[in-house]
């Protein structure tokens, strides 16, 4: 029996855009993430935070990816995240990662790039 974790639309701050002055304000993004285990993970029989993926901890490893950088593609930034969180899980975990920005293009409401299964 597989199992799933989702982290949904978690907010991040950061400088992404196709042009400098787009780059040069913060932008809200929003990163969802799903782990997908082959088999439930032992935290589900143990109930001990140790035997957990916390999700706080790599919610606060992307904020930190992103301080202080910029980017061009929400493509190249999706990679670079699903890249970071991939490193902290076991090989066995699928990870899924959505990430969705609201382009400074009018009358378009947002658009996101997707990679592996969300």
């Amino acid at each position: 029996m597989q199992a799933v974790l989702r982290v949904n639309d978690y907010r991040l701050a950061v400088h992404l855009g196709c042009t400098e002055g787009e780059r040069r304000e913060l932008q809200e993004i929003l990163v969802s993430l799903r782990l997908e285990y082959p088999q439930p993970p032992p935290v589900c029989a143990s109930d001990r935070l140790e035997d957990a993926h916390c999700y706080g901890a790599i919610c606060e490893s992307l904020a930190l990816f992103v301080r202080g950088r910029s980017f061009h593609t929400i493509e190249h930034l999706a990679t670079e995240l699903h890249r970071l969180v991939t490193e902290g899980l076991p090989r066995d975990v699928v990870l899924g990662l959505s990430l969705q920005k609201k382009p400074p293009v009018e009358g378009l409401r947002g658009v996101a790039f997707e990679l592996g299964r969300v």
